[in-house]
């Protein structure tokens, strides 16, 4: 139930993001990443309820039709099912939340 920082196991994801799960619960988990600029996160879409939160960095977002450059105190919520994408301009950190929990993140 306590985050510690030197247990938590980093994983490359694709070139240029890193995760690191914060916290897993029975109806919600956290996740930190850490992206290199120029990273990519191809249009996808999962059942999951997703909010991130952008800590550092400026990335593209595109959920659904919409698209926004989005930086630092800023976030968005992807709905369960809507294809979004992710274009990384900076450097970058973000806080991620789904709900339901993504059993491949455990």
């Amino acid at each position: 139930m306590f985050y510690q920082s030197a247990r938590v196991k980093s994983v490359e994801m694709s070139p240029g993001i890193v995760r690191r799960t914060l916290a897993w619960g029975q109806a919600m988990m956290g996740a930190r990443f850490s992206y290199t600029a120029g990273a990519l996160t191809a249009p996808h879409a999962h059942p999951h309820e997703q909010f991130t939160y952008v800590l550092s960095g400026h990335c593209r977002v595109r959920i659904g039709e919409e698209e926004r450059v989005i930086g630092p105190g800023e976030g968005y919520l992807v709905p369960g099912g809507v294809t979004h994408s992710q274009e990384v301009q900076e450097a970058a950190e973000t806080i991620e939340l789904w709900s339901p929990p993504r059993p491949e993140f455990e």
